[in-house]
């Protein structure tokens, strides 16, 4: 009968000792999951300290009240053994081998407490970490808000900035656009006029009004044209169309309204060729833009 009970405490020991090893382990685990990388290597050593000096003091105070009960079945055991059938012994024996286990349970459940506290109090620590960061982070989100805003207002000022642009860039378009069909009237209006002075110096170089012009009088018209500003003539096209027309003063003022209607197309224009007035040209403009 006692070895029976003496192997009960035992395994009542060892699994006393098996539940304190995996509260450990649980304790170390949830500790780990909790803390960085860094955060481990830094605080290792003296968590390692102070959990071996706890679970040492923890297990000696486990050992001798183990001890402690296992030595009080164990006396009165021996002593219903030397004191034979007393009845009060046995009582006592009795006794102490149901108040030794319940003593076992109880301390074990103490064990199991004051591991429980300890991990709270990890756990604390640990949530106040959390809330520091938690500090941080919410401190870098209000600066970063405050980025957003600053960054909300240029955009603002940018858009304002490229509607002027665009509402400027639509009126130098349209003013273009105007300078242009202004330059055109002015280059028509430009070949008007020379048009008449050359009619004017054609009908003057016709001293005796006969409607043609004679070889002296030819000379004269090409005299005058050349200091004519605005206007070119090809001097041979212009003997070999008075040659073909007799001195045709009327030709020449056909020539002349030729320019007029800048008709290239046929073999007369060729003898008079008004230069660039009152302006660039379209092609003169896209070839300077080009160069540019």
């Amino acid at each position: 009968m006692s070895t029976e009970i003496a192997s009960g405490d035992g395994s009542k020991t060892t699994a006393a000792a098996r539940i304190d090893q995996q509260a450990g382990e649980i304790e170390k685990g949830k500790q780990g999951s909790k803390l960085t990388d860094l955060e481990k290597a830094d605080m290792q050593d003296g968590e390692d300290e102070e959990e071996d000096g706890f679970c040492s003091g923890r297990t000696l105070k486990t050992r001798i009240v183990h001890g402690v009960a296992i030595s009080s079945v164990v006396l009165n055991i021996a002593a219903m053994a030397v004191s034979g059938a007393a009845g009060a012994v046995i009582v006592a024996a009795l006794f102490a081998v149901v108040i030794a286990p319940v003593v076992i349970f109880f301390q074990l459940k103490l064990q199991d407490t004051d591991t429980m506290r300890e991990l709270q109090n990890l756990l604390r620590k640990d949530v106040n970490k959390l809330q520091d960061e938690n500090n941080k982070l919410e401190a870098e989100v209000n600066v970063l808000e405050e980025t957003v805003g600053e960054l909300k207002e240029q955009e603002k000022r940018l858009a304002e900035i490229t509607a002027e642009q665009g509402s400027n860039v639509d009126e130098f378009v349209a003013l273009v656009k105007e300078n242009r069909e202004l330059i055109e009237k002015e280059k028509s209006v430009v070949r008007h006029e020379t048009a008449q002075i050359v009619a004017t110096v054609v009908i003057n170089s016709d001293h005796d009004y006969s409607g043609k012009l004679d070889e002296k009088e030819t000379s004269r018209l090409k005299a005058r044209l050349r200091h004519l500003p605005g206007v070119k003539v090809n001097e041979r096209a212009l003997i070999r169309s008075l040659n073909e027309t007799d001195g045709s003063r009327a030709q020449l003022l056909k020539l002349i309204n030729n320019i007029v209607n800048d008709d290239k197309d046929k073999y007369t224009s060729a003898v008079f060729d008004l230069e660039s007035q009152g302006g660039d040209s379209d092609d003169d403009s896209e070839k300077k833009e080009e160069d540019s």
